[in-house]
């Protein structure tokens, strides 16, 4: 089977993955976001370097927390569960850990099966 996507507008694509899923009659988890307060929301507010160059922001705006990668446009991402998140334009989840007192101190990129985990900027 051959799969072709076209594209004449800026509405992200649905991945290669999801396609074959259907394809092949595979049930995939849905996943269900979890409202989050501003107060929470905000204890991920920062940069977060990846590696040198590729910087991670997180800002929260109007209730939302959004992502953006250096060089790119920013996304909103949705609370999973505690400290893990998702987006919706692109198959990856962002998981922030926490240091001894319980503060945010990095976050790992959880993309095509890769880890990469950035550290918050002081």
């Amino acid at each position: 089977k051959t799969i072709i996507l076209l594209q004449n507008n800026g509405k992200p694509l649905p991945s290669i993955q999801s396609i074959r899923n259907v394809l092949y009659g595979i049930k995939t988890e849905v996943v269900k976001e979890i409202k989050a307060s501003v107060e929470e929301l905000k204890q991920y507010v920062g940069d977060y370097e990846i590696v040198p160059e590729f910087i991670l922001s997180f800002t929260v705006k109007d209730e939302k927390i959004f992502v953006q990668a250096t060089g790119q446009s920013a996304a909103e991402i949705f609370k999973e569960k505690n400290d893990l998140f998702f987006l919706k334009i692109v198959e990856a989840k962002l998981q922030f850990t926490r240091d001894e007192k319980g503060l945010v101190d990095a976050v790992v990129l959880l993309q095509g099966g890769q880890e990469l985990k950035g550290m918050k900027k002081k």
